[in-house]
């Protein structure tokens, strides 16, 4: 599309070997894609996304680029929404459509997956040890108890008391 998203609500945050920039971002895209297949045809238009995206470099170096690396991802699912159209469009395709496009951005830019890409080739972390940083913390959680669980599973078999 032609439109510039809209970024703000900036926050930076400092820690003892990175810097973090957090910001708000609302894309509103103008952009029309088409797909088509023996006849039939399916339009996807106007995007939208809402959420927060951190720039996260590290670690910081004495001399220029003064960032060993740069790593991009949004903490938490941004919100995402967009048309659909076109000549047949079968029950639930849009559904499916819309959790498929989510599901692809989730896996590449939500947390703990993140873009990563290594500023100072000479020194410091590579590529691959930005995608997969050490953790900060762990959280382990016991569940001692639940009632009234319903079966989480595509089938609808598995549950609490079944295995």
């Amino acid at each position: 599309g032609t439109e510039a998203p809209q970024l703000g609500g900036l926050l930076v945050e400092r820690g003892q070997d990175r810097l973090e920039l957090k910001m708000n971002v609302h894309l509103c895209s103008n952009m029309k894609v088409v797909l088509s297949a023996m006849g039939a045809q399916v339009r996807v238009s106007e995007l939208q996304l809402d959420g927060q995206v951190s720039f996260v470099f590290a670690p910081l170096t004495p001399k220029p680029p003064y960032f060993g690396g740069l790593e991009i991802f949004f903490v938490n699912h941004p919100a995402l929404n967009f048309q659909v159209s076109g000549n047949v469009i079968p029950k639930g395709l849009q559904l499916a459509l819309r959790a498929a496009v989510a599901e692809a951005l989730a896996t590449q830019l939500v947390l703990p997956y993140r873009i990563a890409t290594d500023l100072d080739v000479d020194e410091g972390p590579d590529a691959a040890d930005l995608r997969t940083p050490d953790p900060i913390s762990v959280l382990r959680l016991t569940v001692l108890r639940a009632t009234d669980l319903a079966a989480a599973d595509y089938g609808g078999m598995a549950g609490p008391s079944r295995s």
